[in-house]
């Protein structure tokens, strides 16, 4: 979702942000206009300040962030099957514990707490917490013990 393109209007931008609402996207890519050489609206003028773009990119990214924060939450308490990628970012800096990630069917980012499960294995996890972003769960089966796909290699 681009805001700020040549000519958005601030009943544009409100309908924008009235459909994110109706729609309700999982989750969403969210970008100020930039005008790109070569591009039709490259000679297009301006008609939104940086600021407005920066205010208005603020407000779609609060919206979409709520979206996806009740719709993470109704995951809470289900028990999914996820394909391990392998240690999360978090898990890999000092002081915090080892984590895992991986994906559900849903393609959903899921997190627990590193449990000997190797990557490319499937896992079931039940969701604990969430974020806007990321499930948040912990292991309640034993890991499939062959890797169903090779990772780097």
């Amino acid at each position: 979702i681009i805001v700020g393109f040549p000519g958005e209007t601030d009943e544009d931008f409100e309908q924008t942000l009235a459909y994110l609402r109706q729609v309700r996207y999982d989750g969403a890519f969210k970008f100020k206009y930039s005008a790109r050489p070569d591009t039709k609206a490259w000679r297009w003028e301006e008609t939104v300040s940086e600021e407005e773009k920066g205010v208005r990119l603020e407000r779609l990214i609060a919206e979409q962030h709520a979206i996806s924060g009740e719709m993470n939450d109704r995951w809470i308490g289900r028990e999914i099957e996820v394909l391990v990628d392998g240690i999360s970012t978090r898990g890999k800096n000092g002081g915090h514990p080892v984590q895992l990630y991986g994906k559900s069917r849903e393609f959903k980012t899921v997190v627990w707490s590193a449990d000997g499960s190797a990557p490319g294995t499937l896992r079931q996890v039940k969701v604990v917490g969430t974020t806007s972003t990321t499930l948040l769960g912990e292991s309640v089966a034993a890991a499939r013990p062959e890797p169903l796909v090779s990772i780097g290699g």
